[in-house]
Parts: C-alpha cells; sequence; structure tokens
C-alpha cells in the first residue's frame, strides 16, 4: 500500500486478480483494488457488473471508478441491457440518478466531500490511519 501511494509502484508486478478484492487481508484489498482499477478496462457491458461487484465487496476506489464511467458515458449505459440490474437495486439506482443529475449541474463531486477515494487514501496514509473502507468511513477519519 505505502509504495502505491506513495507513487513507487513497480509497475512490472502483475495485475491482481478481480478475487483478490473480497480478500480479508485488509492492506492487500486496498492494494489489489487499486491495482484493479488502474488497469480495468470498463466498457458499457461490464461497468454495471463491476459497480454492483464494488458495492458487494465495499471497494469504494471501484465504485468510484464505476461512478465516473457510468457519468461520462451515461446515456449508453442506461440503454445497455445490463442496466436492468442496477434497476433492481432502490439505492443504487437512486445514487447513479442523483450522481447524474449532479453532473448536469456541473458539480463532479460524487460524495459528500471533495476528495477522491485515492486522494482521501493518501491523506489517511500520510496521517498514519486506516486505509480501508468506504467512503463515508474514509471521510469520517479525515474529519476527526
Amino acid at each position: 500500500v505505502r509504495e502505491f501511494y506513495s507513487g513507487k509502484c513497480d509497475r512490472g508486478v502483475s495485475l491482481r486478480r478481480r478475487e483478490e478484492l473480497s480478500s480479508p487481508t485488509r492492506g492487500g484489498h486496498v492494494e489489489a483494488e487499486a491495482w484493479y482499477v488502474t488497469y480495468f478496462n470498463f466498457t458499457v457491458v461490464n461497468v454495471i457488473e463491476e459497480f454492483l461487484y464494488a458495492d458487494a465487496k465495499n471497494c469504494p476506489l471501484l465504485r468510484e471508478s464505476a461512478m465516473k464511467f457510468i457519468l461520462k458515458n451515461s446515456m449508453e449505459v442506461i440503454n445497455s441491457d445490463s442496466f436492468e440490474n442496477v434497476l433492481m437495486t432502490k439505492t443504487i439506482t437512486k445514487e447513479i440518478m442523483l450522481a447524474v443529475a449532479a453532473e448536469g449541474q456541473g458539480k463532479d463531486d460524487i460524495g459528500k466531500i471533495d476528495l477522491s477515494i485515492n486522494d482521501l487514501r493518501m491523506a489517511l496514509y500520510e496521517k498514519g490511519l486506516d486505509v480501508d473502507g468506504s467512503r463515508e468511513l474514509l471521510t469520517s477519519r479525515i474529519e476527526k
């Protein structure tokens, strides 16, 4: 984690597999998520699956990255077959709709704080605090 967030990562390290995101090892989970998001290629076909997976496995960086892709490609995603899966989950549907509405009003912020997940994690790392958890948990640690 230290190497990734300090920018001293060895780019030759192989990409972590998706299964590692559900690893119970806290530091390993954050590192695997960061690598996965760095090298994963979102498409209209896979973004909803990744968003739902990120929600289920508490991967805020993956969730944030998927949301950014959804916002940039909202009409294509909404018209895709995979979007039906989102409509089954009220809270996620509402979150996406709020993000699309905020984007339409010129607001970049998806969460309650202006920092991205990476920025939150870097700030927590610099303070010597735990860098794993949801956006809300990371934000609460920063605000203390």
